[in-house]
């Protein structure tokens, strides 16, 4: 009788065919964990990006919250600032409080430790002469030409736009690195510069007189002298006020503040009454007048930029209006009377100088603070947010006229010094592969960031002067004491209409 046995072929059939399935679930077991894991980890990254989204959203809330309060607590103060007074700020709101966290809202320097700037004590970049801003530190004669030539095909819309028009570098625009973090240093072009100096054509009741007017719009020159707008004038201008401005008003061409001043230097010799005239009086068919510089606060180099005043004559005003009353800074006769201005000089001085600012930089800080941070994780700079904003209170409503997410400004600026730092090292082992670095950012680009960028200039690219357009000639004169443009002479009859011509964001129907 004969044994059937299994031949060794089905047998390492069977157990192929085991392994193959093993091996098989195996690999779905697998599978499916990755799938598994992956939209674990899909989920959780949408989570936490749908998290940093609503956290940004919040600050961003916060922060705009933030410039509501500034521009709500500048306008209930505008009358002060019309007197020639500064802005007294909260310097923190804590606006919402939940689980242990809240959001809070902090004013910081601009300035050195000043939470407030003032706009109207810069130079205008879109109002100064060529030959104002190539006194400028920072700028020179040709980049002052590329400037004036580029507001031909438009205006500037902030000081930090000339970067994008001229080859400005970043140190020059901003200053020093600590100085982005808490503030422009001092002779920072920021610092000097301006696309928001504006004066409301108003009455500041400089004098004992004219102090029931003040607020009252000014009287334009070519409405001429009568009977009638004398009667008008006898309650807001002195005796001899009265008589100047009646000699400015007979006669038949007024074209600017200087004329008004050599006018009223032929009645009397006495500046405090030049001041007096040049607050009733205006040459301008602007609501708001637009490059003029508040002498009571502008630096000296600033003042210095001003037809008029020398670097020795801007050392005496610093040194004189720190002595000064508030009242008597009001009335612009001091530069004479106090800062020992020549009267040729005030009178060079005269359209471009005011007493009083209206326009007002801060700098705010929306943050989301919780008990424990980690700062090794970077959780700090996410619950951070910091804009620049500029108020305008110069109407009888205060609005934002700029903003900017001036966030991550400090650590661009630390990571192109760095790139910086790896140029100049690879130039120095090859004089040939600098020019292979210059894909590198650059902070040589100090141009204002695009709409909706956190404070990023444009590295990487060559900023060429933009050119006038050829359909519209500037006409721009080299010399310094060239007076900003007026639209009425004073050769029409009756006052011209005064328009709105501020620029910035919103801006009320109608102007």
């Amino acid at each position: 009788m004969s044994t059937r046995r299994a031949t060794p072929s089905l047998t390492n059939r069977r157990v192929t065919r085991a392994g193959v399935v093993l091996l098989a679930v195996l690999v779905v077991i697998t599978l499916s964990a990755l799938i598994g894991t992956t939209l674990i980890l899909r989920a959780d990254a949408e989570r936490a990006g749908a998290s940093a989204s609503l956290e940004r959203m919040r600050l961003r809330a916060l922060a705009w919250s933030g410039v509501q309060a500034v521009i709500a607590e500048m306008e209930a103060q505008r009358d002060t600032l019309l007197d020639g007074g500064e802005p007294l700020l909260n310097p923190e709101w804590t606006l919402w409080e939940e689980g242990g966290r809240r959001g809070v809202v902090r004013l910081q320097a601009v300035h050195g430790e000043d939470l407030v700037e003032s706009e109207g004590a810069k130079l205008d970049v879109n109002k100064a002469t060529e030959a104002m801003l190539a006194l400028v530190p920072g700028l020179d004669a040709g980049k002052a030409k590329g400037i004036v030539a580029a507001r031909g095909s438009g205006e500037l819309g902030s000081a930090e736009a000339i970067g994008g028009v001229q080859d400005i570098t970043w140190d020059a625009m901003y200053g020093s690195v600590d100085a982005t973090g808490g503030g422009d240093s001092p002779g920072s072009l920021v610092s000097l510069l301006t696309a928001f100096a504006f004066d409301p054509n108003i009455q500041a009741g400089v004098s004992r007189e004219g102090r029931e007017s003040r607020g009252e719009e000014r009287v334009h020159v070519s409405e001429g002298w009568s009977e009638e707008l004398k009667k008008q004038l006898e309650g807001r201008l002195s005796g001899a006020a009265l008589a100047a401005a009646e000699a400015v008003l007979r006669t038949s061409t007024v074209a600017h503040e200087s004329a008004v001043v050599g006018i009223a230097r032929a009645k009397t010799g006495d500046a405090r009454v030049w001041g007096e005239v040049l607050d009733v009086l205006t040459t301008r068919d602007d609501a708001f007048a637009r490059g003029r510089v508040d002498v009571t606060r502008a630096s000296a180099a600033v003042l210095g930029c001003i037809p008029g005043i020398d670097a020795a004559a801007a050392a005496r005003i610093l040194r004189i209006r720190s002595g000064l009353a508030t009242e008597d800074l009001r009335n612009v006769g001091w530069l004479v009377t106090d800062a020992g201005l020549t009267p040729d000089q005030f009178q060079q001085a005269a359209a471009w100088v005011t007493t009083r600012t209206t326009v007002w930089r801060v700098r705010i800080e929306a943050s989301i603070e919780a008990p424990e941070i980690d700062e090794e994780r970077g959780e700090v700079e996410a619950h951070r947010m910091v804009w620049d904003a500029v108020v305008d209170a110069s109407g009888p409503v205060a609005r934002a006229a700029y903003l900017r997410d001036v966030t991550y400004l400090p650590e661009l600026r630390t990571r192109l010094e760095r790139a910086d730092a790896e140029k100049e090292r690879i130039a120095a082992m090859s004089p040939t592969a600098e020019s292979e670095a210059s894909g590198t950012p650059s902070r040589e680009s100090a141009a204002e960031p695009r709409s909706g960028e956190a404070g990023v200039p444009r590295g990487g690219r060559e900023n060429k002067p933009r050119e006038a357009s050829t359909t519209r000639d500037p006409q721009v004169k080299d010399e310094r004491t060239e007076p900003p443009a007026v639209d009425a002479e004073g050769t029409t009859s009756g006052a011209p209409v005064l328009k709105d011509r501020r620029i910035g964001r919103w801006r009320g129907r109608g102007a």
